[in-house]
């Protein structure tokens, strides 16, 4: 007689299981951190985003969601062997200081970690990849990020049985990194490894592709989730202005200085009819890309 193994009988009891799933889920948008009060109930697990969820570089203009966006497609990477736009994003998150997105945010996690919540982080950065790029020490240096606006994950109270999802290979200090993996794809693989299904999740992301990818993948485990898609970054970003991106980019590189988002917006005024793409890329280049390397956090 052929006996079914063992982790292939749990597999396919765990696939039956789900597929007689009924949990519902919906997203929910808010522009406010502090909304997420409202799904504290004990037991629940809260998994924070990193970048533009909590933190955030102290400008408008320069390094953020539509600054990259915008320096990716329009930067002249000829005759470079690296992503020139990430290296300038590493640069830059190594230059300037990090900022709590919201006043209240830093408030909120304490206030969390006070009431025994399990509050933890939750970035697409990977332990040792920034962006694309394969820096060492990124795990450290977003540790030190948060720690630098009063956040400190590894204050938060973990449940016993929650400690076997915590693979070291993606996780460090209180935050999950999932790499560049979708964070829905992560969570799945990691709960399903190791059979542990939590009694509740509240997700926040201000990715609306990762809300989905989480949301799909705990509803698909029967797992309870509440997913928040937080929209304050991007409400901000809609007023974006390259022209002003450039003026601080040029202050920085060449002055070491950094000009605030209003400062820079009179800046760009007086160079108006400038081709803002033709301007990102004479600054690089009369900086030299190669200064961009090599890619550390030292």
């Amino acid at each position: 007689m052929n006996f079914i193994p063992l982790h292939t009988f749990r597999f396919v009891l765990l696939c039956f299981v789900f597929s007689l799933n009924t949990v519902q889920s919906e997203i929910i948008e808010i522009t406010e951190i502090d909304k997420v009060r409202e799904y504290v109930e004990k037991g629940t697990i809260f998994l924070f985003d990193v970048d533009d969820t909590l933190i955030d570089l102290p400008c408008v203009h320069l390094g953020g969601p539509a600054w990259k966006e915008w320096a990716e497609i329009n930067l002249d990477t000829t005759h470079v062997n690296f992503d020139l736009s990430d290296a300038i994003s590493l640069y830059l998150a190594k230059k300037l200081p990090y900022k709590p997105v919201e006043k209240t945010t830093t408030k909120l996690i304490r206030e969390l970690q006070e009431q025994n919540i399990t509050v933890l982080g939750y970035t697409a950065r990977g332990r040792n990849l920034w962006c694309l790029m394969h820096v060492r020490g990124v795990d450290e240096f977003t540790h030190s990020q948060l720690q630098n606006v009063g956040i400190d994950f590894t204050d938060s109270k973990i449940p016993e049985e929650f400690s076997c999802i915590l693979d070291p290979s993606y996780f460090y200090k209180g935050i999950f990194y999932s790499a560049r993996i979708p964070k829905g794809d992560l969570l799945r693989q990691l709960f399903l490894q190791h059979s542990f299904f939590p009694k509740r999740i509240v997700f926040i992301d201000d990715r609306l592709a990762q809300v989905e990818s989480v949301d799909a993948a705990l509803t698909e485990l029967g797992i309870p989730v509440v997913s928040v898609w937080y929209r304050f970054t991007a409400l901000e970003q809609e007023n974006f202005n390259p022209i002003a991106a450039n003026v601080q980019l040029s202050a920085l590189l060449f002055e070491d200085q950094f000009i605030k988002d209003e400062s820079a917006e009179k800046e760009a005024e007086l160079l108006k009819g400038t081709i803002p793409e033709r301007h990102l890329n004479r600054i690089v280049s009369e900086f030299g890309k190669n200064k961009f390397l090599p890619f550390n956090l030292n």
